[in-house]
């Protein structure tokens, strides 16, 4: 959605927030589009120095009277507050409960303001009584191009508090306490987004056997620093692990299929014993996909379902669109979805709209009519009459449920 309209509904503002962000710690802004978009957000980018901090939020009371009741509910609002009432300071929440503040001044200011925002975190989680809260500092940077590193750098900080529970403040010193055996300097070297279950879940959405050992390469070179950790590789499995058994039952398939057909756990030994493991993970989970469809993934029907798949968002995706995309004609295509899937092209796409409508509630913070029309739904009064009936219950129970 383009930012101007986002900007003419109150609501998504949080949404535009994020959004900008996103690209903003990415590298997909210049300087000048960042400072003009942040403009139109009324968002300060002044600098010229720049630090990221990384916290964990207490999460939203239920009712509103738990802010004057709950010290610890006050702590998310206090500090929020707090953070807005200064230039310096920038709060940007990237989920239910972690909050990234963008920090920024001029560089002999830079560490006073980086020492200010950790002290001020640190006053008003020990008021409240809560121990088991942590902050992540990356070194200042001198140009807004940097805030890339800065983010890299503070979300490597931040898994530490996995690691040493102990330690409330991860700032770059961190990175000189020991973690455990194996080489812990290659493991800070490692990205924690590399362990991102999205490309997993594309993969196994339109991938092919053939395709299977590349792509298991390509995952997990980003991950080679940390490959003499022992820890480190049985995580690194358990993810692709837990995102196969996640797509599985998007499809409808009960995760136990996928541990009876890989057996009993084994430990990934090194390097190449974490890649054959993972291979084999992804070859397990392609095999149930397909027996579940059954449907050539390189044929007409799984060529209109790749379509589908790509197009879900449009709510004017019709039929003919999917079949025209096969080089077949409607009613041909309407034949295959009952022979081959069992259910009609009806059924399968809303299925797969009401998938990404849960992944949607599950990670974003997007009101649930802003979800329907992300999925392709038009009416959002329809959208939750339809969410209700598979799910049991409304979008807004669901997202509470799941958080």
């Amino acid at each position: 959605m383009p930012l101007e309209d986002i900007l003419r509904d109150p609501e998504l503002m949080p949404y535009a927030r994020r959004r900008f962000f996103d690209r903003l710690a990415a590298g997909l802004l210049t300087a000048g589009q960042a400072r003009e978009e942040a403009r139109q957000l009324d968002i300060e980018l002044d600098g010229p120095g720049y630090a990221l901090a990384l916290l964990e939020l207490p999460p939203s009371p239920d009712s509103p009277a738990d802010f004057f009741s709950d010290p610890v509910s006050q702590v998310r609002s206090g500090l929020l507050a707090y953070f807005m009432k200064y230039s310096e300071y920038e709060p940007f929440p990237c989920g239910p409960e972690l909050c990234a503040v963008l920090i920024q001044g001029r560089g002999p200011a830079m560490p006073g303001l980086i020492r200010r925002c950790v002290d001020t975190v640190r006053t008003r989680f020990e008021r409240s009584g809560v121990r088991d809260w942590h902050i992540a500092v990356s070194d200042p940077a001198e140009r807004l191009e940097d805030l890339p590193g800065c983010w890299r750098q503070a979300a490597r900080l931040w898994s530490w508090r996995f690691i040493r529970p102990d330690l409330h403040v991860l700032g770059p010193g961190t990175e000189d306490i020991p973690a455990g055996p194996g080489d812990e300097s290659a493991l800070l070297a490692v990205d924690p987004a590399g362990t991102d279950p999205a490309p997993v879940l594309e993969f196994l959405g339109s991938g092919r056997p053939e395709d299977i050992p590349p792509f298991a390469e390509r995952y997990l070179a980003a991950l080679a620093g940390g490959m003499d950790f022992r820890p480190f590789r049985h995580y690194a499995l358990l993810a692709v692990r837990f995102a196969a058994s996640r797509y599985l039952a998007g499809l409808g398939l009960a995760p136990e299929r996928l541990d009876r057909r890989l057996g009993p756990w084994t430990e990934p030994e090194d390097g190449q014993d974490l890649r054959r493991a993972v291979e084999s993970v992804l070859s397990a989970a392609m095999a149930l996909r397909d027996e579940e469809i059954c449907v050539d993934r390189s044929g007409p029907l799984g060529l209109a379902l790749d379509y589908i798949r790509r197009h879900i968002a449009d709510p004017g995706l019709t039929l003919s669109d999917a079949a025209g995309s096969a080089g077949l004609t409607a009613s041909y295509l309407s034949a295959l979805f009952r022979r081959e899937l069992g259910r009609t092209y009806t059924d399968y796409v809303a299925q797969a709209r009401l998938d990404r409508a849960r992944r949607l509630l599950r990670q974003t913070d997007l009101p649930a009519g802003q979800v329907a029309r992300a999925v392709g739904f038009r009416d959002a009064h329809y959208f939750s009459a339809l969410f209700k009936k598979h799910t049991g219950c409304s979008p807004t129970a669901y997202r509470a449920a799941e958080r």
